[in-house]
């Protein structure tokens, strides 16, 4: 598994710009100040960076011998984090038409500009509701430059993971048993904390003695064969990410 980590990464590390020709580049021309073939590669980079910051926290080697560690919680939250950027990278690319790529680019940039107003105003950066609007005017713009009339990126809000994951699910492995949307969720769940998520994937083991008619005390441990199955559909959700950048990135 962690071998499949390094090759991915490596593959990636070696695809970066569109040949001419080719659909993201395309793509890039309508719209030259805001590449998608930029925002698919560093949502690539962040979950690559994750997958093998994960490897880095759970392989130990040693002088003679590779020990294996697996905490309760943060492995989860980069699992977490690298499922959320496939996401958006899956859901970014997987218009047949340019035209609907470039749409949900734009929703994506909208997105980034309510985010950053939401926090320089949090900061007393009162200025930035000028700027927003500033901001939310120019995408307004690309969209008519790139030959988008009739549509407003602004109004046209940027769907939830939640939601976005359930339009993906169906090019999922048809092996998984699990839609992508539920790996998110407990890995979320566990990132977080949360009782429902650690009761549902950890492994509970009854302390002896603490039985009562109202129940008993059990220890929760992480569960390495869970982790297994999670990281192998994370990186399935890479593989097929790399491939569809891949074939948009590939000319005529």
């Amino acid at each position: 598994m962690f071998e499949r980590i390094d090759g991915l990464a490596e593959k990636h590390e070696s695809s970066f710009k569109p040949e001419s020709g080719s659909r993201l580049d395309f793509d890039n021309q309508r719209a030259p100040t805001r590449p998608i073939s930029d925002y698919a590669h560093a949502q690539l980079s962040v979950a690559t960076d994750c997958l093998q910051s994960l490897k880095r926290m759970i392989l130990r080697e040693q002088d003679k011998a590779v020990d294996m560690h697996l905490g309760p919680f943060a492995h989860y939250a980069l699992i977490r984090n690298a499922l959320d950027s496939l996401a958006i990278v899956i859901w970014l690319m997987e218009p047949e038409s340019s035209t609907g790529r470039l749409k949900r680019l734009l929703r994506i940039e909208c997105n980034e500009v309510e985010l950053a107003s939401k926090h320089y105003q949090s900061v007393g950066i009162r200025a930035w509701k000028q700027t927003k609007e500033q901001k939310l005017e120019r995408i307004r713009e690309i969209a008519v430059e790139a030959g988008i009339e009739n549509w407003d990126p602004v109004t046209d809000k940027l769907s939830t993971t939640t939601k976005i994951l359930g339009e993906i699910d169906r090019l999922r492995s048809k092996s998984s048993r699990v839609s992508w949307l539920s790996y998110w969720q407990l890995a979320s769940g566990y990132a977080h904390g949360k009782r429902w998520a650690v009761l549902a994937s950890g492994e509970l083991t009854e302390q002896e003695g603490t039985a009562t008619k109202h129940g008993a005390t059990f220890v929760v441990t992480a569960s390495y064969q869970f982790l297994d199955l999670l990281l192998a559909e994370t990186l399935d959700m890479l593989n097929i990410a790399m491939i569809r950048y891949e074939a948009l990135c590939r000319g005529k």
